[in-house]
């Protein structure tokens, strides 16, 4: 199985918000074996310039290039206790050392990308849980940096929120991470979606939950200005069904029904000013939302 090692985290459900993140590793792909390594590959020369591997353990697929240096992170089960840790290897002089041993507070570690001197890792359980890491590669130190795991990155601020390991419907926080001051700050509590532009987030907070799925809840929808750390109420009050996607203009929504025994979605887009709503087919939505 192959995966591009790209600047954007895609998350994996279909309705789930494409977010624009910064070039990890534009240029390589990261292909799964069998065995538990990992080829990697310049995806515009298709030289391979490395197969990842560790001596009874399974190396994870999201890696991160920095000059000649490859990042990765691998683990090894043993016992149903997963062992950790963070390497690098030297494509150039085919050299692989362990950085440091990782906490063992997660099962899996990801490599989001090499910045400004840091590792940025992702570590998660199915269990609904992810935090953000920092390994100083000057210093050789890991800090564990944010509550939520790595989504993406706009200059020196990441955003940070628990998507990744989301199977349905929840709300979730988002924080914002300064990779200079090292300091994290909340964005909102309850967010049922948000999107990025420019420097900006567009959320749909859901001031108290409930579970959308047959019966509209209500959301308030507000810009945060990432850089200054400033936030402008767009709606105080909106009721919609389940939140795929909040923009600038519009929330895209969906309605989940069953009858006679068959699930059907019916799909909605609503204009923020005006909350009026109008009804979508499938292919409209998803076009509408840039999948």
């Amino acid at each position: 199985m192959k995966k591009r090692v790209s600047g954007l985290i895609l998350l994996a459900a279909l309705f789930f918000v494409l977010l624009p993140g910064t070039a990890r590793a534009a240029d390589y792909e990261a292909e799964r074996l069998d065995d538990g390594s990992v080829r990697v590959v310049n995806s515009d020369t298709d030289e391979v310039l490395a197969t990842l591997s560790l001596r009874l353990g399974t190396v994870n697929q999201e890696i991160a290039v920095k000059g000649s240096l490859i990042y990765f992170t691998g683990y090894v089960n043993a016992d149903n206790s997963y062992s950790n840790s963070l390497y690098a290897y030297n494509y150039k002089t085919k050299k692989q050392v362990q950085l440091k041993a990782l906490p063992s507070t997660f099962p899996f570690y990801d490599v989001n990308e090499v910045y400004d001197g840091s590792v940025y890792l992702t570590g998660w359980s199915p269990s609904d849980d992810t935090a953000l890491y920092r390994w100083n590669i000057k210093k050789e130190k890991l800090t564990a940096a944010a509550e939520d795991g790595y989504a993406f990155r706009y200059k020196k601020y990441i955003v940070c929120d628990s998507r990744k390991v989301h199977g349905s419907f929840v709300t979730y926080p988002v924080h914002i991470y300064n990779t200079k001051t090292g300091k994290t700050v909340a964005t909102a509590k309850n967010v049922a979606a948000y999107s990025y532009k420019k420097g900006k987030l567009y959320i749909a907070q859901m001031p108290k939950y409930k579970y959308p799925e047959s019966s509209k809840a209500k959301y308030k929808i507000f810009r945060y200005d990432i850089k200054r750390g400033k936030k402008k109420t767009l709606k105080k009050k909106l009721k919609a069904y389940m939140i795929d996607m909040v923009t600038s203009k519009y929330v895209f929504h969906r309605k989940g029904t069953y009858k006679n025994g068959v699930y059907k979605s019916t799909f909605y887009r609503t204009t923020i000013k005006t909350g009026k709503s109008k009804t979508m087919n499938l292919a409209q939505y998803t076009n509408a939302m840039g999948y």
